[in-house]
């Protein structure tokens, strides 16, 4: 339609301004209510880190691989809130870590609480300053297709500081490797 022409459109029809696409204003009536806002599930977490940072404070991740995309999980095998984790290669895990101190004279344990991907099965590899301490095959065995809790006792390290902890989503066969990741949590008892 030429400019100027109105033809076709109704009597006293005014066209918007005009929006250049690198700069729009914002869409009508886009912005949600406390109310509505308070309704949102997901949390969107962009990264495995913002959802392992989220989910399990004061742990990091690194040489986590995109396969069967990572990150959290809103529902899986009836627990909510869940980090799923991939390796980065064949030969590269992708890793959990933190720093600890571990208190003398307490019994200490870190218990992780963790599952496979259906019929598919992956390595739990624990270490405590890069040295390996205890490895798991995650499996349905093992999960019973649901969840399993594996316990890692942090006694031998009492008195210790600025302890390196790890645990590995290790491959070990290649063929739906994910670790996923309910709880993660060191107690202590006298």
């Amino acid at each position: 339609m030429p400019a100027g022409t109105t033809k076709g459109l109704p009597e006293g029809y005014k066209p918007p301004p005009l929006e250049l696409s690198w700069a729009p204003s914002p869409i009508a009536d886009s912005l949600y209510t406390d109310e509505e806002r308070a309704n949102i599930r997901f949390k969107g977490f962009r990264t495995i880190e913002d959802a392992v940072a989220n989910i399990f404070p004061g742990w990091t991740v690194k040489n986590c691989g995109t396969d069967m995309n990572p990150g959290m999980r809103e529902k899986y095998r009836e627990k909510e809130n869940i980090v799923m984790t991939h390796p980065l290669t064949r030969e590269t895990p992708c890793t959990l870590e933190r720093r600890i101190d571990v208190p003398a004279n307490k019994k200490t344990v870190l218990k992780a609480v963790v599952s496979n991907h259906p019929k598919h099965d992956w390595e739990l590899v624990f270490r405590v300053n890069g040295s390996v301490q205890k490895t798991v095959t995650i499996n349905e065995d093992l999960t019973k297709g649901a969840w399993t809790e594996v316990v890692f006792d942090l006694t031998p390290f009492a008195g210790s500081q600025n302890l390196q902890i790890e645990l590995e989503n290790k491959a070990n066969g290649w063929s739906f490797e994910a670790g996923y990741w309910a709880s993660l949590t060191i107690e202590k008892a006298d």
